[in-house]
């Protein structure tokens, strides 16, 4: 995963008294994003969308994405779809699965990296313990 290969950008938007909104451009720093998604998956996507929105997007299968809030008034957690299944998170610590009959189940855990918030998708529950160290 290579960062220099899609570069982001980080946007303030300022509302002041006398010339109303200044925007101010700057370099992404680690932890500007709410999240960053990551998706270990092989090969399955995940859809996955700000609670209460209908604009859902989908992670493919070995990528991920750092993601900001579509409405910062509404809740800050994500809707997580995958295997028919779907699940309300928030960006607490914690460990989770979503499991289909008779599908491979899909283990999440949300941690701080550094600064970053991480949500991972993960098939194994090595990769999972790994990152949250729970065993």
């Amino acid at each position: 995963m290579d960062d220099e290969e899609r570069p982001a950008l980080q946007v303030e938007v300022i509302a002041t008294d006398f010339d109303g909104f200044r925007v101010v451009f700057g370099d992404y720093k680690i932890g500007d994003a709410p999240v960053l998604l990551v998706n270990c998956l092989k090969y399955l996507p995940v859809a996955f969308c700000q609670a209460n929105d209908v604009r859902t997007q989908v992670l493919p299968p070995l990528h991920y994405v750092y993601y900001t809030w579509v409405n910062p008034l509404k809740p800050r957690t994500l809707a997580i779809a995958c295997h028919d299944q779907s699940v309300s998170i928030g960006l607490n610590p914690l460990c989770g699965v979503l499991e289909a009959k008779d599908l491979q189940p899909v283990y999440y855990a949300v941690f701080q990296d550094g600064p970053q918030t991480v949500l991972l998708f993960a098939e194994e529950t090595a990769l999972i313990e790994a990152v949250t160290n729970v065993r």
